[in-house]
Order: structure tokens, then C-alpha cells, then sequence
């Protein structure tokens, strides 16, 4: 879940055109995938692949934030890199609040 609120302010922040403010929370956000991809089970490894791309995505976005003033078709481009990671982060939210419930059945 912290994953996902703060993808939502990083996004706040492009719409704003605050790219530097964007820039500065990148890292917060890989440290975060990260950490979920190190606490998925084995089983889970397109996710765990999924999170590393995600990460290394997410340097990405954060060296075209910190350049600045990017054009409306990067701005657009980023907003949408941003929503497949949250997804992701969704689908695994998802997928481990099924799994937990399976067992209370």
C-alpha cells in the first residue's frame, strides 16, 4: 500500500509539472519495490520480475525528472509507467489477499 500511495503523490507531482519534487521521491519508491519483491515467495516470480523492472524503470523516470520541463508526450509517457507499476503492485496485493483467504475456507 505505500508503494502504491506514493506512486500516486510522484504522480501528483508531474501533473503539477514539480519535476524536481517527482525526482526526490524515486528513490523511496525503488527502496519500496524492492522490499516487496525480497518478501514475495519463489512462486510468485513473474512478479518478482515484474517489481525488478519496475525498479529499474523507476530510475529511469527519475533521471528524465530530474532534466526537467520534459514535453507533454514524456509527461504522458511517465503518468502511464507509473499506473503498470501500480497495477502490478495491485495484482500482488491481490493475489496474496486471495492466497491468505484460501486457507479460512
Amino acid at each position: 500500500q505505500r508503494a502504491i500511495s506514493l506512486i500516486e503523490r510522484i504522480k501528483e507531482r508531474h501533473a503539477e509539472n514539480r519535476w524536481d519534487a517527482a525526482a526526490d521521491r524515486y528513490p523511496d519508491l525503488r527502496e519500496l519495490l524492492y522490499n516487496v519483491r525480497a518478501r514475495l515467495p519463489d512462486e510468485y516470480g513473474d512478479m518478482r520480475r515484474d517489481l525488478l523492472r519496475a525498479a529499474t524503470q523507476s530510475l529511469e523516470l527519475e533521471n528524465e525528472a530530474v532534466g526537467g520541463a520534459p514535453s507533454p508526450e514524456n509527461t504522458i509517457k511517465t503518468i502511464r509507467s507509473l499506473n503498470e507499476m501500480q497495477d502490478i503492485l495491485q495484482r500482488i496485493a491481490s493475489g496474496l489477499h486471495w492466497e491468505g483467504r484460501r486457507g479460512d475456507d
